[in-house]
């Protein structure tokens, strides 16, 4: 027991309960984690993914040690700091005359539907996204909402709208969706 318990001192033992929103598993959180099991190999790592909200509760309830945040988490409870910051793109229907447009200007797109996510529970990376919207001078004319990123994204696909998701998501295609910067 006393050098189990010192392994987990020297961190060379233990358990690290990460959680994080569905599209981090496109950015950097991956390679990180790969690291964190090759430096560490005995450590087990429990993963899961939750929406702003849950990492917000589960955080103060410690039921996990770490989340990884879209837009980041506030709370007097929480330490946070932005590991990584990654622009946001236009996700838009293959068969859009956006995916032909030299160029695009989010506060020209006023009267395209956006898809957001998640639905609830709110606030949210969709108010995230709306507060996007309103500094380039516009409230989106319609918009659709979506559980999460990878629903937003099947909506994009069958042409139900555009929408921001962050640039790694585009990293790994989906059909009939094309990624634009703005």
């Amino acid at each position: 027991a006393e050098r189990e318990v010192r392994r987990i001192g020297e961190g060379a033992a233990g358990r690290l309960r990460i959680a994080f929103v569905g599209s981090a598993s496109h950015g950097v959180l991956p390679e990180l984690i790969r690291a964190f099991r090759n430096a560490y190999p005995d450590i087990e790592l429990a993963l899961s993914a939750m929406n702003n909200a849950e990492l917000k509760s589960a955080l103060i309830a410690r039921h996990i040690d770490v989340a990884f945040a879209r837009p980041t988490l506030v709370d007097e409870e929480i330490h946070s700091f932005a590991f990584h910051e990654e622009p946001l793109v236009l996700a838009v229907p293959a068969d859009s005359d956006l995916t032909r447009a030299e160029t695009l200007h989010l506060g020209a797109l006023t009267r395209e539907p956006f898809v957001l996510y998640p639905r609830r529970p709110r606030p949210s990376f969709a108010d995230h996204l709306l507060d996007i919207c309103k500094k380039e001078g516009f409230i989106p004319a319609n918009e659709v909402l979506a559980q999460d990123f990878q629903t937003a994204i099947s909506l994009v696909s069958v042409g139900v709208g555009i929408s921001l998701v962050p640039r790694s998501v585009s990293l790994s295609p989906h059909h009939g969706v094309v990624y634009r910067d703005y």
